[in-house]
């Protein structure tokens, strides 16, 4: 370079002027159009088309599905054997039915090819290697070729023809170990990418190296360029702007990664991928949608009522039930409902051409305000998009397409777009891959994901090749892809006078071995930001603040009240339950009316499963219960006739539903040797009959039941109160899940349901009830057949009426502490290190504060 510089400068050009460098493929692009061939060079899509084009064309071969990710197979197929030149279409070479129909196929695609005068990338290199034996191209009197220690045929062939032509220069760089100055292994790749990006900061400040002299690589770059991004923002915000530039990844994501385009496709996903509640919901929230976010409240509010009626997917269904909500189904909600619908109605064609398709979906952008408020990134990806959707329209304008072709052509198009990296290209720390970084020159380099299987690289996934074929590609087998790996490390070791290997020592738990390529020793090391924190990871605002407050330091004083919020005049059972198992709970469930958000899943809900099976039981009794008052006899044939209407009119209304016929049979199988519980309940009632007990009510509620010294009163409803021939009552709550145990109802006292239902009972505040003798309460477990129990613990009144005692005073400390706005978490039973007592079943103990709040133990079997 420096005696280049004084050439010209005694030449009297300019001495600092740049040298060309460019790719083999950008230069190759630029020698082609420099001939003004009678030929063009298909773009990604138009080779697809013809691919898909030729698939159909040739002989069938049994099921294999004719799609596009078989079409890229393909060209990824043919574009490999160009470059080795081996022949894509011999059809005398044997091989396997598989291989035979791909020569054929792509024999075909050659033949498309030739009639429309298109070359592929793959076969360009061999048109230039014609055109310059014709002496048709123009050589720059010297050439400087780096970073080709393996080239494939093609290329080879190319630079032996141009030695004799131009003062061709091939330079191969190599370093030796000595160069490493560190293999550090981490616990796993999120450590390993901190431990990186603080020493990058260290080397800046320590050393005084300048941002852009220091590299960041690794074999497997796409993996690691999403987090290493976020890591580098939090330490060192914006990558840079005009002026600066603090880092700089030589390549972003690709576009169908980006959430412009993700959100730009939510219309069309959703008519494809089954109407789903969430896609739906996705799109009302999405923020690249001009006229929906000033809706987004909709969407919050809609989606919180689908779950809870169980809708996850089918927009008839989401339609109906959003014209139903009581506030989404007028005003402004209906303008809404109504521009969705009409979108969705011009996408759900059966199939039209791909011109229609980009005009349809483009017109749905601009009737939802799609995009709006974009950045400079965001502002790069739309316009991307917009040259993918006028490839399509270009490349699919008349092809017949239903939706979900569309979409995967979209998908095959962006995922075939890599956008531009964020930063600089020529400041801040350089981010690139193994390959990009060959041939440059930094002071330090950082290498990560050193793992065997992460490099050398898997043997590549050629399943379209024969085994001859794949012997003679580079990577093909696994013997070429450790040669092609120890050249490139080798390539590695020579852009820096320092490396820094580092690797994770797992993944997903999974142990990790090291890469062979380096066979000296590794040191562990750790990142712990909040025991051992490091003074470059301080400036992130989180960690910052946590290191404010000591470990294990209370943040909340237990002696101040967390509120002073009144507390209702009355409460329900459930409430009163729900705060007697922890005080901070009830306080943010009921006072502060935060509820978790339903989720959907696979089966049925239990809270739905119960709820119709008291409804059932209740129109039972109700039903049954007049013709024994009238007849004075127990009819089995009458009994399972009127209970199995009962039900099946509460099954009426999910009929359809897979999971809930399921749950029929459970209920009422006539199958001998798994019959249906409620068989097995109604037997047991017949002989309840028979002792002598009358169902005196179902579904009693109550209210106003006062306690002494109680800052409020209690309301609920009772499933069912029985009455014996000897004046004694008994209270049922129907169960289908587990029942507590005698310790936990009468030592630990941490159920207080039953109880609540004898105190109404005792102060003649059930509805429609005017019990006059001594009352115990009980559960009825219905969970199976083999799971039919009446569970009353054998306590009988008496023990009953003391328990009624014992609960007036916990309720009276517990109302006290709730009137003096206490309501610090207070589990019981506590989480030990034998169980998760209540907190188990608490969605908050995330923020709660009980792991800060809890007393130190006080003796060795406490930890």
């Amino acid at each position: 370079m420096a005696r280049r510089r004084q050439r010209r400068l005694r030449q009297g050009l300019a001495g600092w002027e740049p040298l060309p460098i460019l790719t083999l493929n950008q230069w190759f692009s630029r020698l082609f159009e420099s001939l003004w061939p009678p030929l063009s060079v298909a773009s990604d899509l138009e080779r697809l088309r013809l691919w898909v084009e030729a698939m159909h064309a040739a002989p069938p071969l049994g099921e294999l599905p004719l799609d596009l990710a078989l079409a890229q197979r393909l060209d990824e197929t043919h574009t490999v054997l160009s470059r080795h030149l081996i022949s894509p279409t011999r059809p005398d070479a044997g091989g396997p039915p598989l291989v035979g129909w791909r020569r054929a196929v792509s024999q075909i695609f050659e033949d498309q090819l030739s009639e429309k005068h298109l070359l592929t990338p793959g076969q360009l290199p061999a048109y230039l290697l014609q055109e310059l034996h014709l002496g048709h191209l123009e050589l720059p009197s010297r050439i400087l070729v780096l970073g080709f220690e393996t080239p494939a045929p093609i290329e080879q062939a190319w630079f032996q023809s141009l030695a004799p032509r131009t003062d061709l220069e091939r330079l191969l760089i190599e370093g030796t170990p000595d160069v490493v100055e560190a293999a550090v292994s981490l616990p796993d790749a999120e450590q390993e990418m901190q431990w990186v990006a603080a020493r990058m900061l260290e080397l800046a400040h320590q050393e005084g190296l300048a941002l852009h002299r220091i590299a960041v690589t690794s074999p497997a770059m796409d993996d690691y360029i999403p987090k290493f991004n976020r890591i580098l923002a939090e330490l060192l915000g914006a990558p840079g702007d005009e002026t600066s530039g603090a880092y700089n990844f030589s390549h972003g994501s690709r576009l169908a990664e980006h959430p412009l385009f993700q959100a730009a496709i939510l219309p069309l996903i959703f008519v494809v991928e089954g109407e789903a509640r969430a896609t739906l919901v996705s799109l009302l929230l999405s923020p690249y949608y001009g006229y929906l976010a000033a809706h987004s409240d909709h969407g919050i509010e809609l989606d919180r009522s689908f779950r809870e009626q169980g809708l996850d997917h089918g927009w008839p269904k989401l339609r109906q039930a959003w014209h139903q909500h009581p506030e989404m189904g007028q005003g402004q909600g209906v303008e809404l409902l109504n521009r969705l619908g009409k979108i969705f109605d011009s996408l759900m064609v059966s199939r039209q051409s791909g011109r229609d398709w980009v005009a349809h979906l483009q017109q749905a952008w601009t009737c939802l305000g799609f995009p709006v408020a974009l950045d400079l990134q965001e502002a790069s990806a739309m316009t991307a998009l917009q040259n993918l959707l006028q490839e399509l329209e270009t490349t699919l304008g008349s092809v017949d397409l239903d939706a979900g072709e569309f979409l995967a052509w979209l998908r095959q198009g962006a995922g075939g777009q890599i956008l531009a990296g964020p930063g600089r290209e020529e400041a801040g720390f350089q981010i690139m891959g193994l390959l990009e970084i060959r041939g440059l020159d930094f002071d330090r380099v950082f290498c990560l994901g050193l793992n065997a299987g992460t490099f050398p690289w898997p043997c590549r996934d050629l399943p379209l090749l024969e085994a001859a074929e794949r012997r003679q590609v580079l990577g093909g087998t696994i013997d070429s892809q450790y040669v092609f790996g120890r050249q490139v490390f080798a390539s590695l070791l020579g852009v820096a006078p320092q490396v820094i290997l580092t690797r994770p020592q797992a993944h997903d738990q999974e142990p990790l071995v090291a890469s062979p390529v380096w066979p000296g020793d590794w040191v562990a090391a750790t990142v712990d930001h909040l025991n051992q924190p490091e003074p470059v990871w301080l400036r992130v605002p989180a960690i910052y603040q946590a290191l404010l407050n000591p470990q294990g330091q209370p943040y909340l004083d237990i002696d101040v009240p967390v509120t002073r919020l009144a507390l209702p005049a009355e409460l329900s059972v459930t409430d009163l339950e729900r705060a007697r198992a922890c005080p901070c709970w009830f306080f943010l469930e009921h006072l502060l009316g935060i509820s978790t958000l339903p989720e959907i899943e696979a089966g049925l809900d239990a809270r739905a499963r119960g709820a119709r099976l008291h409804t059932a039981l209740a129109h039972f009794v109700q039903n049954f219960g007049n013709d024994l008052k009238q007849y004075g006899n127990w009819d089995d044939h009458q009994a399972r006739e009127i209970l199995k209407t009962a039900v099946l009119q509460v099954f009426q209304s999910v009929s359809d539903n897979l999971h809930w016929q399921v749950e029929l049979q459970r209920w009422l199988s006539e199958d001998l040797e798994t019959p249906g519980f409620l068989w097995q309940w109604l037997d047991q009632e017949r002989q309840r009959y028979l002792a002598g007990w009358e169902w005196a009510g179902v579904e009693l509620t109550f209210s106003q039941v006062r306690g002494a010294n109680w800052p409020f009163t209690l309301r609920g409803r009772v499933d069912r109160l029985d009455q014996n021939s000897d004046q004694t009552y008994q209270v049922w709550d129907y169960k289908c899940g587990q029942i507590p145990n005698a310790r936990q109802m009468f030592e630990d006292r941490l159920r207080f349901q039953l109880i609540g239902y004898l105190m109404a009972l005792q102060q003649g505040r059930l509805k429609g009830a005017n019990p006059r003798g001594p009352a115990r309460a009980g559960y009825i477990q219905l969970k199976s057949s083999k799971a039919v129990k009446y569970e009353t613990w054998n306590r009988e009144p008496g023990h009953w009426q003391a328990e009624l005692a014992e609960w007036q005073s916990i309720i009276t400390r517990l109302g006290q502490r709730l009137q003096q706005g206490d309501f610090l978490p207070d589990p019981q039973p506590a989480p030990d290190h034998r169980q998760a007592g209540v907190c188990q079943y608490c969605p908050y103990h995330l923020i709660c504060g009980w792991q800060f709040l809890k007393p130190n133990p006080t003796s060795e079997s406490d930890l």
